[in-house]
């Protein structure tokens, strides 16, 4: 892949959960990173039948490799925001990570 490729800004943001004022916890979305990253439209569906749960991929980001980024964070992208679903190190290389992710409704 050339560097050309990772044309489109993206934000890694994580859950950051805060006291609130009844005694529970509020999510704040807090940037990790804003990383340049290449963009994919997909149109996947997977049907888990063990746990009988779906997911439904939207989008294939790639990224440089970053040894933080999890499943429970999420990108923005624009103005949209999109859950990770899966994230491949291919190869194990530690060169580029490949990230699955749905539309956040």
């Amino acid at each position: 892949m050339k560097a050309g490729d990772l044309r489109h800004r993206i934000t890694l943001e994580y859950p950051k959960r805060t006291p609130d004022s009844y005694s529970s916890e509020d999510i704040v979305w807090t940037t990790s990173a804003t990383v340049w990253a290449a963009v994919w439209p997909v149109s996947a569906r997977e049907v888990i039948d063990n746990m009988k749960s779906e997911m439904e991929v939207t989008h294939r980001f790639r990224i440089r490799y970053r040894s933080n980024v999890t499943g429970e964070m999420r990108i923005k992208f624009k103005l949209k925001y999109y859950n990770i679903v899966e994230v491949i190190n291919k190869d194990e290389r530690n060169i580029y990570l490949d990230i699955l992710a749905t539309d956040r409704v």
